[in-house]
């Protein structure tokens, strides 16, 4: 009995320490300050896919349009973007609710939907201006179900941004690192050269940091990717973000094994890595792929001496028939091939679209993005080949 009972004594003694010593998480306070409208609920919301996605964190009120957010570091650290919704998705009414903050910048009335953490970002202070709504809207619900019911958006005025430059900075440029405009189009150095002196100008953003770590697949070569790292602080280059694409330029690129779709095979794509590799990303279905071809075997028939091609297709399960169908119909010459897992190898090779074309170097040091329907880009890539 008294040896039980020494026993029991000791258990409880073990639980109380690891009582005493177990942390709370840390976490990282958010106080948000809203004039002019007083809601019963605020949410801290991830709408975009991906990590987080659907992540909501709601608000304890502390008075009347007073909020405070307890957010956790893992959240605090990793998250790209988030939202501030008075309420989710409302299934019985079909509506959807959606803070739109404005701010002159440069000389223009900017919207800002989404935010991001950074250091500064303790406090934020906003005057609601008006509710916008739109009926008959078709949405995709968070459950993924598409419906038709009614979007509504609330303008706030946001004080004080220059307290928080990144909220400014992503007013000014909501596309970094997406290589698009509003209602431009520009080359792709053009939009590298201004990127690049933005980083320059702000080595300490995370929203510039953020979106180059997510956007990876967007730029055409790791040697862009470099020079845009290496102009960010060494704060920066310590973060989640710095971390993700430090790994990424010191990665070899994947050599993944896939199915030839001829033989029915398990084969490497890149078959030789000490020669170039041209990476073709098509499928059955891409009439614009399809279009290509023709540019492709000119292609094959000018460099098949000095690299080797392989198609990529990224067919479902459903239509791999239709490809082989395909690859038979055209007398495609060289190999193509099967991936099971489409969102992975989009990943890893970073295939924004198709049809998208890869030089993957030897050595598997870099992989180079080619438009084949650019001239002078057909010209560089027989060119960079021909140099070896």
């Amino acid at each position: 009995m008294g040896k039980e009972c020494f026993i029991y004594c000791l258990f409880c003694l073990l639980c109380i320490s690891c009582s005493e010593n177990k942390q709370p998480a840390p976490e990282h306070k958010l106080t948000v300050e809203i004039e002019g409208i007083d809601y019963d609920s605020l949410f801290i919301y991830r709408f975009s896919p991906g990590d987080f996605s659907k992540l909501k964190i709601a608000g304890e009120k502390k008075g009347k349009g007073k909020w405070l957010f307890s957010i956790p570091d893992t959240v605090y650290n990793n998250l790209v973007d988030f939202e501030f919704v008075p309420q989710t998705f409302d299934y019985n009414k079909s509506t959807s609710y959606r803070m739109v903050f404005q701010q002159q910048v440069n000389g223009k009335l900017c919207n800002l939907q989404q935010l991001n953490f950074n250091d500064s970002l303790d406090f934020i202070f906003i005057k609601y201006k008006e509710t916008v709504i739109h009926d008959s809207i078709f949405m995709s619900a968070p459950n993924g179900e598409l419906v038709c019911g009614t979007y509504k958006q609330i303008f706030f005025s946001l004080k004080e941004p220059k307290k928080n430059l990144d909220f400014l900075l992503r007013m000014d440029d909501p596309y970094f690192s997406m290589f698009l405009a509003k209602d431009t189009i520009y080359p792709y150095r053009t939009f590298y050269d201004e990127y690049l002196d933005k980083v320059k100008r702000n080595p300490d953003s995370r929203y510039y940091i953020s979106r180059l770590a997510t956007q990876l697949k967007s730029y055409k070569t790791k040697e862009d990717i470099k020079r845009m790292y290496d102009c960010f602080s060494d704060r920066m280059k310590q973060s989640v973000f710095g971390q993700k694409i430090q790994k990424y330029l010191d990665e070899l690129v994947s050599n993944e094994l896939l199915e030839n779709a001829k033989t029915g095979k398990q084969e490497y794509v890149i078959a030789d890595s000490s020669r170039y590799t041209l990476i073709l990303f098509s499928a059955s279905w891409c009439q614009p792929c399809h279009k290509q071809l023709p540019l492709q075997k000119k292609l094959y028939a000018r460099l098949k001496e000095k690299l080797d091609m392989v198609t990529v297709s990224i067919d479902e399960k459903n239509t791999v028939e239709e490809w082989r169908a395909f690859v038979k119909d055209k007398a495609i010459p060289w190999r193509t091939m099967f991936c099971r897992d489409v969102e992975s190898i989009r990943n890893t090779y970073k295939v924004p679209a198709i049809p998208h074309c890869k030089l993957v170097y030897p050595g598997l040091k870099d992989m180079e993005v080619f438009d084949l329907w650019d001239e002078s880009d057909v010209d560089r890539l027989c060119s960079t080949v021909s140099r070896e």
